[in-house]
């Protein structure tokens, strides 16, 4: 009876878990439960800032969190993850990064810490985040920076995109996924 029990506990955990159900490390290496962001549309992208695609992304990013959170909304967030996986081009301390990131870009959105984003390329399996094996087992794993994920405001994974798909492209699935769930009306873009 006891075995049933765990059985049916690990089933319902494994069923009911969703982007916004991990808990990620920020800058300064603090535990941040992703479920603040819940209820909101998410970008999730990992950086780095020495790609040829980081002056273009993170400007982009910057103006679609301030385009869409206009006027005191919050329905849209971004969340940035740096990783130094690809290239190496993100060799940077997470103090560097932040500092950097707001001198150039005045980001308006969270960079958490730097670390991996896929597990071919970690020596240890458990070095891989949870959200990141969630990520890459919905949809794909990241091949290079500035790969990007939709998650809907109830943490389900809508769409991947390559990081040769720019901000502007995605935009208009971001904008469906506002307007299904009336977070914003058509009016107000």
């Amino acid at each position: 009876m006891i075995f049933i029990w765990i059985l049916f506990i690990g089933i319902t955990n494994v069923m009911s878990e969703d982007f916004y159900s991990f808990t990620v490390k920020d800058w300064q290496g603090n535990n941040v439960s992703l479920e603040q962001y819940r209820g909101k549309v998410t970008l999730v992208v990992n950086v780095a800032s020495e790609c040829s695609y980081t002056d273009s992304h993170y400007e982009a990013l910057v103006g679609i969190q301030e385009k869409l959170n206009k006027g005191n909304r919050n329905v849209f967030q971004v969340l940035a993850f740096p990783s130094n996986q690809f290239g190496n081009q993100e060799p940077n301390s997470d103090r560097h990064i932040q500092a950097w990131a707001k001198d150039m870009f005045d980001i308006n959105f969270p960079i958490f810490a730097k670390g991996a984003v896929v597990k071919e390329e970690v020596e240890n399996a458990d070095e891989l985040p949870d959200v990141w094996r969630f990520l890459s087992e919905k949809t794909e794993p990241p091949n290079w920076n500035f790969w990007k994920y939709l998650i809907d405001p109830n943490g389900n994974v809508v769409q991947a995109y390559s990081p040769q798909i720019n901000i502007r492209q995605v935009y208009p699935d971001i904008k469906k996924l506002l307007f299904k769930y009336n977070l914003i009306d058509k009016s107000e873009l």
